[in-house]
């Protein structure tokens, strides 16, 4: 496998690309951060050794217009699962998409608008809710008291 030392190296490496969006290293925490798992984890996850993990993190991200061709070129050179590089991509993006929403509802709650993310954190909003300062509906009344 790979030296110690490179492989720390390659470690360092891979946390500085965590805030670069040009590579996968981003995603791969996001989607640790989503799911709440371990590295060693993600490795089993994807099929493969937990040393690998970094230099797959250093591959540029899969480009939209060949998604497909990026995710099963990934795939082969690291001998992963590439339906499930593929799945942990979407979902990663779709969980970096709503920590984004989430961070800019602070002006819409300070409007009134107020946003909640679904349970399962994949960025649908689910709803929004009135202005504090409207009454909530008053329940209709009780059978007793329109007889007469």
């Amino acid at each position: 496998m790979v030296f110690d030392h490179q492989l720390h190296a390659l470690r360092d490496a891979a946390a500085r690309a965590k805030n670069d969006p040009f590579y996968l290293s981003g995603l791969l925490e996001a989607y640790r951060q989503m799911e709440r798992i371990s590295q060693e984890d993600l490795a089993r996850y994807l099929g493969c050794l937990p040393d690998v993990l970094p230099r797959i993190a250093l591959c540029r991200r899969p480009d939209r217009t060949r998604f497909r061709q990026d995710i099963q070129a990934i795939a082969s050179k690291f001998a992963i699962q590439a339906d499930r590089l593929a799945n942990l991509v979407r979902a990663a993006e779709a969980y970096q998409a709503a920590r984004a929403a989430q961070s800019r509802r602070r002006p819409l709650e300070q409007a009134g608008a107020l946003f909640y993310l679904s349970s399962t954190q994949t960025g649908e909003l689910m709803a929004a809710r009135d202005r504090e300062d409207e009454e909530p509906p008053q329940p209709p009344e009780g059978p007793e008291e329109q007889q007469e």
